[in-house]
């Protein structure tokens, strides 16, 4: 069974109708209590390819699979973008590692133009910046520009600079993320190791840097809500929603 047809359960959420309002997301659409979703980097960086999750900052990680099913519903890519005018369009991840390592500082030093080579990171307490330091970095990276902000309390506190346009400027994000960041089109997406960031090349792994989207799911008797929330996530009308938000399905459509 593929369908949900929320008329035959009128006491559970109608996942279809909460899934095309355009201010949901994948957490809030489906609000089944024991369902959880997560990336699971993949890395080619990444030697240990076990799933594990991290709970939260101050806890260590732990077996995903200790815990919980997981079920693969799709793909999303860890992507590497700058300016549209910046005549670079590829780099091995080598040459990227080394400008986040301050050992590439030109861009003349990827077959651009000779011009600094302006960095961008993200926020120390951002997701994305954990995984590019653990997964992509291994823990070594310059510094990063830099800006003063002040929080809701009036704290004042020192942050990276995420992204400024320009020729010289690189960054990174999720894929997904980069589609907010430049509603005019002024970014574009680097190619890793001579390879497109496409919908194919992140579902066969050619890509570099790609991510699993799973739903993680504790290991107990399945209720009969998150049972189907699961198949209509996996079946035609679940993964025309994952591609809407912007993530990879598992097949192709």
């Amino acid at each position: 069974m593929h369908s949900y047809d929320p008329g035959q359960h009128p006491n559970l959420p109608n996942y279809p109708m909460n899934c095309q309002r355009k201010d949901f997301g994948l957490e809030d659409c489906l609000q089944a209590s024991d369902i959880n979703f997560y990336r699971i980097p993949v890395f080619k960086t990444v030697h240990d390819k076990s799933p594990r999750l991290v709970l939260s900052l101050n806890k260590p990680e732990m077996d995903i699979a200790e815990y919980y099913d997981f079920i693969p519903l799709g793909w999303e890519a860890f992507v590497f973008f700058g300016d549209k005018h910046n005549p670079v369009t590829n780099m091995s991840l080598e040459q990227i590692i080394a400008i986040y390592r301050g050992l590439a500082t030109n861009w003349r030093e990827m077959g651009g133009l000779d011009e600094p080579i302006i960095a961008y990171q993200r926020s120390q307490l951002s997701i994305t910046q954990g995984i590019m330091e653990k997964y992509v970095m291994h823990g070594t990276m310059a510094t990063s520009p830099t800006e003063f902000r002040t929080s809701k309390t009036g704290t004042r506190r020192t942050e990276n600079v995420e992204y400024k346009h320009g020729r010289n400027a690189i960054s990174y994000s999720d894929r997904l993320t980069t589609r907010l960041y430049s509603p005019s089109r002024r970014i574009k997406l680097f190619a890793v190791d001579g390879v497109e960031p496409t919908d194919e090349n992140i579902r066969s792994g050619r890509y570099p840097l790609t991510y699993e989207i799973m739903a993680l799911i504790p290991k107990r008797s399945m209720s009969e809500e998150t049972r189907l929330v699961l198949n209509w996530l996996t079946g035609p009308e679940g993964q025309a929603y994952i591609r809407q938000l912007g993530y990879v399905p598992l097949a192709g459509s």
